[in-house]
């Protein structure tokens, strides 16, 4: 989720002048507008399996966030979306084509 409320949340809160302002003022209250999702239902975070079959069994136009590896184990009924034209596959991922991939560190 940290990744999809930067790129995407923060993102989308950062072309509003007056947010931008908050984040500057009181960094506590900018994640509070900008890095939460609706609680009422709609919006159902799962992690494992679970993800994967929630979305299999919902309308076709719901959007999940999974990791590649998910995508791929569940390629049968998943579609991947694109982000500003790039699909995610391999080679967009390794390259950081892909607008939401991001480089796994080890320490």
């Amino acid at each position: 989720m940290e990744v999809f409320a930067e790129a995407v949340l923060e993102a989308g809160c950062n072309k509003y002048p007056f947010l931008t302002a908050k984040k500057a003022s009181n960094g506590k209250e900018y994640k509070r507008a900008c890095d939460n999702v609706r609680e009422d239902g709609v919006y159902v975070e799962e992690t494992g399996e679970m993800i994967a079959d929630q979305l299999d069994y919902s309308s076709p136009d719901t959007v999940g966030i999974i990791n590649y590896s998910r995508l791929k184990e569940n390629a049968s009924h998943l579609q991947a979306l694109k982000l500003e034209g790039v699909a995610p596959d391999y080679e967009s991922i390794a390259t950081q084509g892909y607008p939401l991939a991001r480089p796994l560190f080890f320490m």
